[in-house]
C-alpha cells in the first residue's frame, strides 16, 4: 500500500523584512480633470501582490448622482492603453449629492509589472467609455 503525506503552504510570509517573493508594488496618482471636465479631481492607489491587485479611487467635483466607470489601464494618460483585468470587475463610481465618489476593485489573476506604466481613467458613462473625464498616471515608490 502506498501512502502519500504532503503539506502545502499558500501565501505564507517569511520573517524577512525584504519583500522578495511577495511581488508587492505600490502605486499612487493624483487624478485631474480633462479640458471639458476641469473640475474633477481625486486620487487613486494601487497595491499589487503577486497575481492580484487592489485599486481604490476617490473623485470630487463630479456631477451629483452620476455614475462613472473607471479602470486601471496600461500605459500613461498621454499614450493610453488597454484595461488591466476584466472591465466588469471595477465597481462603478456612484457620485453623491455633493459630487464625490469612492470605489475599490480587486482584480484576481492579473498582477502589475514592476517595469510597467499604468494609469487610471475615469470615463463619462458606461455608454460613453471613449470620453475620459479624469486621468492620473500611477507612479510612486515601487517595491518588489
Amino acid at each position: 500500500m502506498l501512502v502519500f503525506i504532503g503539506t502545502s503552504f499558500i501565501g505564507c510570509e517569511s520573517d524577512d523584512d525584504d519583500n522578495s517573493g511577495q511581488g508587492e508594488i505600490e502605486l499612487s496618482t493624483t487624478i485631474t480633470g480633462t479640458e471639458n471636465f476641469p473640475e474633477l479631481s481625486g486620487e487613486g492607489n494601487v497595491i499589487s501582490l503577486n497575481n492580484e491587485f487592489t485599486a481604490n479611487v476617490t473623485i470630487n467635483g463630479a456631477e451629483p448622482d452620476s455614475e462613472h466607470p473607471w479602470h486601471v489601464h496600461e500605459g500613461t494618460c498621454a499614450t493610453g492603453g488597454g484595461i488591466v483585468g476584466p472591465p466588469d470587475e471595477y465597481a462603478l463610481l456612484e457620485v453623491s449629492d455633493e459630487g464625490s465618489a469612492e470605489a475599490t476593485a480587486t482584480i484576481i489573476g492579473t498582477g502589475l509589472s514592476e517595469d510597467g506604466n499604468y494609469h487610471i481613467n475615469v470615463h463619462l458613462s458606461a455608454d460613453d467609455l471613449g470620453t475620459i473625464i479624469g486621468c492620473g498616471d500611477l507612479n510612486g515608490d515601487n517595491t518588489i
